[in-house]
């Protein structure tokens, strides 16, 4: 563990031990929250149009809590890069200042993360431009090496589709701004999303980064894949579906009852089930009797609680992997613990694309939940109205009467077991499910 997490930790293990009213007072003020970066901790600037900045400019368009920054002058009118950081939260390791671009490597004083931004400016003067490219160039090869190492992904934005335009009547656009993160940032953050803000000034459009640590859950039932890897969910389920044998509305009728109840079961079963730091026991158990046995050997207990240990874990592991895969819709690739960050980045970059930052109706901008909600609800009642009688123009008997007639029987003849067998066989068991919830994976199961 870093020296910054450790004494964090050691603060938080210290305050355990303190009064009630110290407790309070220090979670009211936030002083060991584990605070994430938000858009007023940095701010990287193009074209800033300055030879120079002196304090009083500086204020005058940055906010009170960027302290520190780097600096690159403009050529005349044209150009200048500024990146500024609160000093607060995020500490200046190193700056490196050329004749195009600023490079800065920050780290964060209350955690691990540290990283590198390179803000870049293209020269006005064309006889400028064989020294931008060398420079560009050596900047690329570096950005792309650590694109290729560190298996970067790039975060869409949602709102727009270019971020640069040149103004003229037939206008020239292109995507020139991209933010990029890398698997673990995925993990740590995986509701971050990419949006842009209005253009006063500027012919590049200003991006907002979003960071959030939550997931939305859906309060609907969605069956989990991963339910199946546990051998007590088949059995507690199998009780309340066989208990059920009549039902007033035939076959229909008790299938709709036998599912309802095995909704209900399912997540009972799941919230008693829900153990997410079992892993990290498990692990942690495994290699501490892996330790002890390189200096003695295991009793048949300790040799047992392994085993257990080990068997727990692979269930664990592999029911993660069907829990990310099932929100990747990723099929190329075999459900495994070494897939498991990949399905947990493709899940998490599907999320970033279908979620719905805002909605604008009659020039208002909309961004809350609720009035999004009703907005929606509201569009697609008017697409979908309600029922009108409708009549028929044409005689439907006159259109077939001289066609030769087929044999309708085999289109009214009930399913047969082994028809409905095959036909869940033959579908895709992390397909989406249907209004019930359960997926082809529980039925395949069942």
């Amino acid at each position: 563990m870093s020296t910054k997490a450790s004494r964090l930790k050691a603060l938080e293990n210290e305050l355990a031990g303190c009064s009630k009213d110290l407790k309070v007072q220090v979670k009211r003020c936030g002083l060991l929250r584990k605070r994430t970066l938000n858009a007023t901790d940095l701010r990287a600037m193009a074209e800033t149009k300055l030879s120079s900045i002196s304090p009083p400019k500086f204020r005058s368009f940055f906010p009170a809590n960027l302290r520190g920054h780097c600096f690159l002058a403009a050529d005349g009118s044209r150009g200048g890069v500024a990146t500024t950081s609160d000093d607060s939260q995020l500490a200046l390791l190193s700056a490196d200042i050329r004749s195009f671009s600023v490079t800065t490597t920050l780290t964060a004083t209350l955690s691990d993360l540290t990283f590198t931004l390179t803000n870049v400016y293209a020269p006005s003067d064309h006889q400028q431009t064989p020294a931008f490219l060398d420079e560009l160039k050596e900047i690329a090869e570096i950005f792309n090496l650590a694109i290729h190492g560190l298996s970067l992904l790039e975060l869409p934005l949602l709102d727009r589709l270019f971020t640069w335009s040149n103004k003229r009547e037939i206008p020239t656009l292109a995507c020139l701004d991209r933010v990029f993160f890398n698997s673990h940032l995925d993990s740590v953050v995986p509701n971050t999303t990419l949006t842009s803000l209005p253009h006063a000034t500027s012919d590049h459009t200003p991006l907002l980064i979003t960071i959030d640590t939550s997931i939305p859950k859906t309060r609907c039932f969605r069956f989990e894949n991963a339910w199946l890897h546990d051998p007590s969910f088949l059995p507690a389920v199998e009780l309340v579906w066989h208990a059920i044998t009549n039902n007033a509305g035939g076959p229909a009728g008790m299938l709709a009852a036998r599912l309802k109840d095995t909704h209900r079961v399912a997540k009972k079963w799941s919230k008693h089930k829900h153990t997410p730091l079992l892993i990290n026991n498990c692990k942690f158990i495994i290699r501490l009797l892996d330790l002890l046995e390189e200096h003695r050997r295991l009793c048949a207990g300790e040799a047992t609680l392994r085993s257990l240990c080990q068997e727990k874990l692979l269930q664990l592991l592999k029911a993660r992997a069907a829990y990310w895969k099932q929100r990747g819709k990723f099929r190329a690739v075999k459900e495994g613990d070494e897939n498991t960050r990949f399905h947990h980045a493709h899940a998490s970059q599907q999320l970033r694309k279908n979620h719905i930052k805002a909605l604008e109706v009659q020039g208002l901008r909309f961004t809350g939940h609720v009035d999004k909600e009703q907005i929606l609800s509201d569009h697609f009642t008017s697409l979908l109205g309600s029922p009108a009688a409708t009549s028929w123009d044409f005689d439907i008997h006159g259109i077939y009467r001289d066609l030769p007639r087929v044999d309708s029987l085999p289109l009214v003849t009930p399913f047969t077991v082994s028809e409905a067998r095959a036909a869940i066989r033959d579908m895709n068991p992390i397909s989406a499910p249907g209004p019930d919830g359960f997926g082809p994976r529980f039925y395949r199961s069942a």
